[in-house]
This record gives structure tokens, sequence and C-alpha cells, in this order.
């Protein structure tokens, strides 16, 4: 337990330094304070100075003090932030935000520590137990708060509370814990604009499944305005890997021609994909419903059809939020929840 209680004192001290913004020659309180401010012993202190003076971080001056040497601390993490992420597959999306996450938090000194759900569920929430190594850590005190990709379960949650473990969930998921929110509501509302406009008179939506119980209730209301539509579910197709994009695809064009939705709006950019490149080797169906996607702005990807209405997730700007919010939460900041608004790309 010594090195990890040495551990945890450095990662407080190098902290202290990043984020009090300490210049290089301030003297850092002495060890007495060190040990009340941070709640070490007095050993652990003296332990964690010590490795940082041969780190070169700090410089420690017999019976005088301990100075900043190098107020960027470069190679020390002040804080390690757990990143929970499903394994089901590889996916563009998560790969893509882990990436910018770690970017964004190695600019603040913090340092990810990734954990992978090796039993992950599509249609529910996610237990802590199983992300591979999670329990250990955090009973260890291992990292200082957790950013989920998944919706974790009341249990588990309550566990993360009962450890005084900050959790901050990233998606399109309203939960009950802090969060950072892809507003998908707006998107629906913005990309049935978009074909109302157009002169979409029945347009069906094209979702994950996670998704399909939170939006079905905008989508019924929204159809409001569109002459042809009919009963929502039958417009409303969801899937969660790029063989169902195609499978709808087909199921569309196997409808008599005055049921099939003439506009679609699909929220996952591969789903949009493969359904787009399905109706193309199709096109001898001419059935061509004018699309609205959301897309990942930062993974270009082109679709078989004609003048798409494109909304993209900036997800460096996602990750900022996320990084963002933690801040709020390490700060006491009442701050819950942020909102990300997909934009409109202009063809």
């Amino acid at each position: 337990m010594g090195g990890i209680k040495t551990l945890l004192a450095k990662q407080a001290l190098v902290r202290y330094i990043r984020e009090g913004n300490l210049k290089a020659g301030t003297q850092l309180p002495s060890q007495e304070e060190l040990r009340q401010r941070f709640g070490f012993g007095t050993a652990t202190i003296a332990a964690a100075l010590h490795e940082l003076h041969n780190d070169k971080v700090i410089e420690v001056r017999d019976k005088i003090g301990a100075f900043v040497l190098n107020p960027a601390t470069d190679g020390h993490a002040g804080r390690i932030i757990g990143l929970a992420s499903n394994a089901l597959a590889v996916s563009v999306f998560r790969s893509c935000l882990s990436n910018l996450l770690q970017i964004r938090l190695a600019d603040r000194g913090w340092q990810m520590l990734s954990f992978f759900c090796m039993e992950p569920v599509l249609n529910g929430q996610l237990e802590h137990s199983a992300f591979a190594g999670l329990h250990r850590t955090v009973e260890q005190k291992g990292i200082e708060a957790l950013i989920t990709l998944g919706d974790l379960s009341p249990e588990s949650l309550n566990y993360f509370a009962a450890k005084k473990l900050p959790v901050v969930f990233v998606g399109s998921l309203e939960t009950n814990t802090a969060r950072v929110i892809i507003d998908m509501t707006a998107f629906l509302n913005a990309g049935l604009n978009k074909l109302a406009d157009a002169g979409i008179r029945r347009p069906a939506i094209l979702i994950s499944e996670a998704l399909r119980e939170q939006l079905t209730p905008h989508f019924k209301n929204a159809l409001r305005r569109f002459p042809d539509a009919g009963q929502a579910e039958k417009l409303i197709f969801s899937g969660n890997f790029v063989p169902e994009g195609a499978e709808v695809a087909r199921r569309l064009i196997a409808l008599p021609e005055a049921q099939r939705p003439d506009g679609v709006v699909a929220f996952d950019d591969t789903l949009a994909s493969s359904f787009t490149a399905e109706l193309f080797r199709a096109r001898h169906s001419g059935y061509h419903p004018r699309m609205a996607i959301l897309r990942n702005l930062q993974n270009p990807m082109d679709f078989a059809t004609d003048d798409p209405f494109c909304f993209a997730v900036d997800l460096n700007e996602l990750a900022g939020l996320t990084v963002e919010l933690l801040g709020d939460l390490f700060n006491g900041s009442e701050v819950q929840a942020k909102y990300l608004v997909p934009q409109y790309i202009q063809p």
C-alpha cells in the first residue's frame, strides 16, 4: 500500500503545482502543511517529495524547503481519469472520441486509464463489474473520476457515489448522472425541417436500438406536419451494425411504392452509409428517398445518394465539453449537464 499512497501523494502535489499555476522558483508549503492539506502521513509526503525531486519536478533544499523546478510537471499526471467503454466491436465514434479525450485530458496534465466492458449490452444499463479491472482500481483509489461512454446501472452509480467518485456520461442518452449529451432531439427536428422544406410527405427515421424509446414520442409529435405520414411505428427503423442498415434498405424497397418513406433521417453515419449503398445497388427499383444524415465531423464519409442534408457532431468539441464538466465537478460546481447540438453542414 505504501507505493500506492506515495503515487497518490505525488499526483496531489503535481495537481497542486499545475492547477495552482505555480511558477518555477515558487516555494511549496511545509511538509506539515502538505500533510494536513492532502491527508497523507508525514512519511508518505516525504517520499513523494523525494521522488519528485529525483524526477526534477521540484528541488528540495535541506533545512529550507521544496521549490518548483518544472511547473509543467512533464511526464507526471495530476489526475488519473478512467474511461469506461464497450469492447463489443471497433467503433470509429468511440475510437476517435477516446483519442480526443486523451488529448484534452493531457492538456490539463491529466492522464486517461481505459477500461473495457467485455460483456456489452446494447439495449440496457451496464454494470461496473463488467469492465475489466475497474472495481479493483476504484477500491485502490487509482482514478479520481470516471468518464463512461455507456449508460450505467443505478447499482453501479450508487457504488461510485459511495466511493465519492465523480462519473460523467458522454453520449446521446439522458441519464441520472453528470452528462455531456449529443442533442438527438434537436437533430431530429432539424433533419425533419430540412425534409419538410424539400417537400417530403412521409419521412422515416433510422436509429440505434438504444435511441428508439427515447426518440419515438418526439418523432410521433413531429409527424403531425407531414400529410402522408400515417402511423409512426411503421416509419421507425433501428439497427446497431453496418449490415442492419442494408437490411432496412431492402425492407423499404420491398414495400409497395405508396407505403415507402420518401425521406429518411439517419442518426448514424455508418448505418446511413450501408443503407444508401444498398439503395444504389438496387437502383433499378427507382427508390431514392431524400436523406438527412448525422455524421462524425472527424470521420469524413461519402454516401451513395444525391444531395443529402448532412449534420455533424464535432467530437473535439464533445471531448472539450467533457473535460470542462470534469473540471466543474472537481471545483464543486453545480453544473450537471452540457449539450452539444449537431450543426448543419452547408453543401
